[in-house]
């Protein structure tokens, strides 16, 4: 299945958190070469979070990637929600 059945509400959340998650990683004086390296994933990866392409990103991703930032992620998810 292609990118089609993403529907516009979930493609504006992931645009929401993924900008969320790199203020957050930038707050924290993080690159994300430096957040990859703790997460333990590619760079590219985080910055394709960053970007609103991270397609299969779920509560406990978010919860870590705020986690290894110092965020909150609970108030982050609140914040993407509105």
């Amino acid at each position: 299945m292609g990118r089609s059945h993403i529907t516009a509400p979930d493609r504006r959340f992931r645009q929401r958190i993924g900008k969320l998650l790199g203020d957050a990683r930038r707050q924290a004086g993080l690159s994300q070469e430096a957040l990859a390296k703790r997460l333990r994933c590619h760079r590219v990866t985080v910055a394709h979070i960053e970007g609103g392409n991270g397609g299969g990103l779920s509560i406990e991703h978010i919860s870590r990637i705020a986690k290894a930032t110092g965020a909150d992620p609970g108030a982050l998810l609140r914040e993407a929600m509105q």
